[in-house]
Parts: structure tokens; C-alpha cells; sequence
């Protein structure tokens, strides 16, 4: 499209952003408790602190039972996308921008509330969160290098470039409004809001303050239904302190009934003073984690590395799927990989001439199971179902654990990770992506070798496909999602609507801040 060029200090090679950001302007330095009494919180049973492990975050000052709010901040002291048909919160964007996507909207804010410095009426907010992020959208090439991964390489690459698409934008949708209409004559408050002496305004942000901005939006805001202003991207005081936990302790959610407009936390569980308060913040592997929040949780039940056709030891052809993609996860593998193997291992046996040899080491009973001609018309997605017998499943395991062996590298561990100086910040974390791969790896390799051995013990017996059978579905059990709330989920969904006190038409519970939303 057309564009009309912002100046051109504001544009950024992406060396040059990387060098800049380690030097950006440090943002406002106070006690972060004092954003608690600021935010002003109905409900407060928390307070900032250092869990066992030494990590800043939120701790109960109290006990709780399951389901009470513990924290209560209302909505008038949060920071909030807009758009024509709702009314804006209090802490939005300048209308020029409410066109512009959600967390564009919010970076504007975080950049316009930043140069007010003491003056913002968010400045107490402002305090409390990191003068940066170390994001690998913000690395050097020479940084992104030490993951050893070129796809993750290229995701980093299309963060950087669709951070600044999105500044380009924003400043395009100010040129236009300055078109449309000229700048007021100049006032005492000009240098604070944007503005140069003669009347002529200074862009709202420069490039290296809207990768700033973007990157503490990527990380902290959460999606919302908040009532009469709709589902809304938030920047929530307090709550965003909040630590990440696969098993969270509790979860958010919206106020908004006849006189309560706030964002509240529950408890998810009994909590005893001292615990610590933490979220979901979502589910993903640690290169998820590692591109949008900059850090990898441990553990993460919901890891996984990706497996193509090309890291098994047969020919892509004989699988039909050269550039798919399955997942060696944490909590499984996945079971359309189990099915394409299935397949593919019937398809040889036949090429063969040799179908028969699927049960010729089983009873008469196998044999009448797998049914020759009947094996040949099931379909891939049915082969995930059900398992061959044993001595064929074991060679797909064992398939799946050599491509793990072959993925594997032994160039570092966790003494060279600890060895890493505290400053080599991009390279510690993408070092520890690394380490997490290679643990996941050996892992499932381990896990695979085990299925494997369990089928072969099998074979010969009368019951061995009933045998192997069962092995298969306790395999298959591991692979099924986790519940991040075993406790709530044994209550009624009329319990868990009661004890969020949230209006009939919004979501009962919100359980992920979410940074791609």
C-alpha cells in the first residue's frame, strides 16, 4: 500500500534496534509494592515477594479457600484497547489509534503514559514493570544463532518484522490524523504530550520505544469480557505479577454486575499464607515460551519438539507426508505420527508379499484381529486407534526413539548452562532452550524404548495382542491433555459461575493471558 514515510530517525535496521534496546531510557524506578496502593484493590490477600525458589511474585498474605477472590482491582486502573462500538475504559489510546489493532493500541498507551513520566496517572504502574524484556524478536543474528534451530530462527525474524509493520502502521494512522486535523496552537504541556514548539507534533512513539512497549504487552496483557466495553486486551496492576504455572493456584476473571466493574482473582485451590499466587498463562512448548514471553517454564507438561517424515529411518515417500508435522510432547507422542507408522510398516509388509508376518509370531486370535484384507482398507486416522501386533508396534517405537537419538546433541548440559555469566541474557535463555530439547528428547527416546521392550515381551503369548492392546492405551492415556485445575474440575459448572460473581452474558472464567490473542 501507500505509505507516507515517518521520519527517518524513526525507522530501524534490526542491528540497530538490538544495540539500542540494551541502552533504552530505564524506565521509572520505585518500590513495586507501592503499585498496591495506587491500584487501590477492594480485595487484597496478596503481597509482592520471593517464593522458596527466590522468584519475585505474588504470595498470599492469608489463607483462602477455593474459589474466594483474593485480589480485586478495578477496571478504571487498567490500560485498555478500544473501538468504536463500546465505550472506552479509562486508560485507552488517543482516537487516531483505536482503529489500530489491540496491541498496537496498548503500546501506544504504554509509550504516551511513559514520556508523561510523574505526571501519568499510571506512573505508579510504570514503576512496577521491567525496564525490558529480552524477547529473541529483539536479538542479534549472532544471539539467535545459539538456539541451532533455523525455523525458530525464522519466527524470531517474522517477530522483529511484524513488530515494526505494526509500527509503520501506527504512524501512518497518525500522519493521516494530522492531515485530517492540524495540531492545536502550543501549550505548557506540549513536550509531554508529543509536541514540538510552532505547533508541529513529534511522532507519538520512535521505533525503539514501540519494540519497548510491544514486547511488556506481549508478555503481561490478558483478554477480558469486560461488560458494556466488550472483550477487551488489558494491562492489569497487581495482577500481572502473577508468575506463570502449568498448575496454577489461581485463575482471573471479570466483575462487572451493578456496581463492581474490576478483574478479580481466585483462588484455584485451598492456598495457606505464603503460597504462591500464580496463573496459566497458557500452553505451549518451550520455544513458544521462549519467542513470546522470554523464559521457559520448568516443568512444562505441554513440551513438545517438532518430528518430520525426514528424521525417520524410512523413505519420506513410504510415509505420503514429506513436510508434515507431528510432535514428540511431554506428555506422549502423537498419535497421528503413531498411525502414519502403522501404515506405512502395513504398505511394506505388503510390497512384500509378507502381510501375514503381522501375526505370523502371535496366536490364530491375532491373526483374526488384524484381518489381513481388513487391515489394508484402515485409514491412517484409524491406525491411531488401535495398535498392530506386538513385534510390528515395538519397531514403531523404535523408529520414533531413533529419530529421537539422531535429533539428540551432546554439546552442552546443564553445567554449561549454570556456567553462563548472569549478563549473557539472550544467550542464556536460548541455551536453556537447547538444554530443554535435549531432555524432552531423551525423554521420549527413554519412553519409547520402554513401549518398545513391553511389546516384545508380549509376543508369543496366547493374549499378547490383548496384552499389547492395553499397553497401547496406557501409552495413549500419557498423551491426552492435562488439566491445569484438577481441583475445579470437580465442581459444577453452577459452582464455578457462583463464585466468580461475574453478569449472566460474561465467560465464567478466563484462564490464560495469552500473548498472541
Amino acid at each position: 500500500k501507500s505509505r507516507m514515510a515517518p521520519p527517518a530517525s524513526n525507522r530501524l535496521s534490526r542491528r540497530a534496534s538490538a544495540l539500542l534496546l540494551t541502552t533504552l531510557v530505564v524506565a521509572i524506578r520505585a518500590d513495586a509494592g507501592a503499585v498496591f496502593a495506587w491500584a487501590r484493590p477492594s480485595v487484597c490477600a496478596v503481597r509482592l515477594g520471593a517464593d522458596g525458589s527466590g522468584v519475585r511474585g505474588l504470595l498470599m498474605e492469608r489463607a483462602a479457600d477455593i474459589g474466594e477472590v483474593i485480589l480485586e482491582v478495578p477496571l478504571d486502573r487498567t490500560l485498555s484497547d478500544a473501538d468504536a462500538a463500546s465505550p472506552p475504559l479509562a486508560g485507552v489510546c488517543e482516537p487516531w489509534a483505536r482503529g489500530l489493532p489491540p496491541h498496537t493500541q496498548l503500546a501506544l498507551t504504554l509509550i504516551r503514559e511513559r514520556r508523561l513520566r510523574q505526571q501519568s496517572a499510571w506512573a505508579a504502574y510504570l514503576a512496577s514493570i521491567p525496564a525490558r524484556v529480552c524477547l529473541p524478536k529483539d536479538m542479534r543474528a549472532t544471539e539467535l544463532a545459539h538456539a541451532q534451530d533455523v525455523a525458530f530462527e525464522r519466527e524470531a525474524e517474522s517477530g522483529f518484522c511484524g513488530v515494526h509493520e505494526a509500527f509503520d502502521d501506527a504512524i501512518d494512522a497518525w500522519l493521516a490524523s494530522e492531515e485530517a486535523e492540524p495540531s492545536p496552537s502550543p501549550n505548557p504541556a506540549a513536550s509531554l504530550n508529543g509536541e514540538a514548539e510552532g505547533g508541529v507534533r513529534e511522532p507519538p512513539c520512535s521505533a525503539e520505544e514501540f519494540q519497548w512497549a510491544m514486547g511488556l504487552v506481549w508478555t503481561r496483557c490478558l483478554r477480558l469480557d469486560t461488560g458494556d466495553s466488550g472483550v477487551r486486551r488489558l494491562l492489569v496492576p497487581c495482577v500481572d505479577m502473577a508468575n506463570h504455572n502449568a498448575r496454577p493456584s489461581a485463575f482471573f476473571a471479570s466483575a462487572h454486575s451493578a456496581g463492581a466493574a474490576a478483574v478479580r482473582l481466585h483462588a484455584a485451590r485451598k492456598l495457606a499464607p505464603g503460597d504462591a499466587v500464580t496463573l496459566s498463562y497458557g500452553e505451549g512448548s518451550a520455544a513458544y515460551w521462549a519467542q513470546h514471553y522470554g523464559f521457559i517454564p520448568e516443568p512444562n507438561p505441554y513440551d513438545s519438539v517438532p518430528i518430520f517424515a525426514r528424521d525417520l529411518a524410512l523413505e519420506p515417500a513410504l510415509l505420503e507426508a514429506e513436510d508434515e508435522e507431528w510432535g514428540l510432547r511431554a506428555t506422549g507422542v502423537d498419535t497421528r505420527l503413531f498411525g502414519k507408522l502403522r501404515s506405512a510398516l502395513l504398505k511394506i509388509n505388503a510390497d512384500r508379499g509378507d502381510l501375514g508376518a503381522l501375526a505370523s509370531e502371535s496366536s490364530e486370535p491375532a491373526k483374526q484381529q488384524v484381518g489381513e484384507e481388513a487391515t489394508l482398507e484402515l485409514s491412517v486416522e484409524e491406525w491411531t486407534e488401535r495398535c498392530l501386533e506386538p513385534a510390528l508396534e515395538a519397531r514403531v517405537a523404535e523408529l520414533i526413539a531413533g529419530a529421537c537419538d539422531r535429533k539428540l546433541g551432546a554439546d552442552f548440559d546443564h553445567e554449561a548452562l549454570a556456567a553462563l555469566p548472569a549478563e549473557a541474557e539472550a544467550t542464556r535463555l536460548l541455551t536453556q532452550l537447547r538444554l530443554s530439547r535435549k531432555v524432552l528428547l531423551a525423554k521420549v527416546a527413554q519412553r519409547m524404548r520402554a513401549y518398545a521392550a513391553a511389546q516384545h515381551a508380549v509376543v508369543g503369548l496366547i493374549d499378547g495382542p490383548e496384552r499389547g492392546a492395553r499397553l497401547w492405551a496406557q501409552l495413549e492415556r500419557e498423551a491426552r491433555d492435562l488439566s491445569a485445575f484438577p481441583e475445579l474440575d470437580l465442581l459444577g459448572l453452577d459452582a464455578l459461575q457462583s463464585m466468580t460473581r461475574a453478569s449472566p452474558n460474561a465467560p465464567a472464567m478466563m484462564f490464560a493471558l495469552v500473548a498472541g490473542s
